[in-house]
């Protein structure tokens, strides 16, 4: 199998099943041999049953009883993924399945993550600027990150370089922010791929600008942490 597409999924009942139809349609166009692996992070809306019945072949889903955050939920989709490749992707419609294409062709390049990069946003005002200071002052300034856009809801992952990136969101708030950053310090090959974003449809976002910025704060004194601890043993993966 080329490719399983992780859909971290919380309240997305509004979203959830126009996005796994697109990215069904999508995938097909593209003749790639993928699932959708939909992972329910404790949704208390119908999540659950619409995740449900789209259940079938090539659609696997994963439900948390309780809400475990999306770091949680995207380290689930790297377990159980069984294709050659595994994206995540936001459930919350923003971004364009088609994208997936270009992504997979990086990797086969020779990547070992192709970081979608945003080069328009359909954000709030307020949303882009606490994403703007993010990557410009965290990720680049402080921490030495490469990626224009390394907090980008869609990213895929050679599946090989895994046990080489070492991701556990264990002690983070929002670990799944520093995905990029991990990568580059554990030595794998990222590359930014330019990708489309839309306005939500539906549902809301769990953004809130104070917290963020505590949660910031002590997420990078984590990131540090977990920097200084080593990965599974493995090999630099061999690029095909």
């Amino acid at each position: 199998m080329d490719l399983t597409v992780v859909l971290p999924a919380r309240n997305e009942a509004d979203n959830l099943k126009a996005v796994v139809e697109e990215a069904q349609e999508a995938l097909l166009r593209a003749r790639i041999d993928a699932e959708i692996l939909i992972v329910d992070d404790g949704s208390t809306d119908a999540t659950a049953s619409v995740a449900a019945a789209l259940a079938g072949p090539g659609v696997r889903v994963v439900t948390f009883p309780v809400n475990r955050g999306r770091a949680h939920a995207i380290a689930e989709g790297f377990a159980q993924a069984a294709g050659s490749a595994v994206a995540v992707m936001d459930s919350d419609g923003q971004y364009d399945p088609g994208d997936l294409a270009p992504l997979l062709a990086v990797l086969a390049g020779g990547a070992d993550v192709a970081n979608g990069c945003r080069f328009d946003r359909a954000d709030t005002p307020m949303r882009r600027l606490v994403s703007g200071v993010y990557n410009l002052v965290l990720m680049r300034g402080v921490i030495g990150v490469r990626s224009r856009d390394a907090n980008s809801g869609l990213k895929m992952f050679r599946t090989a370089s895994l046990p080489l990136l070492g991701y556990d969101p264990a002690g983070f708030r929002r670990g799944h922010r520093y995905l990029v950053a991990w990568a580059e310090a554990r030595g794998l090959r990222v590359v930014d791929v330019p990708v489309s974003h839309r306005p939500r449809a539906g549902g809301r976002s769990y953004i809130r600008p104070g917290r963020e910025a505590r949660n910031t704060v002590l997420d990078l004194m984590a990131f540090r942490r977990a920097m200084r601890r080593e990965p599974e043993p493995a090999g630099r993966p061999v690029e095909s």
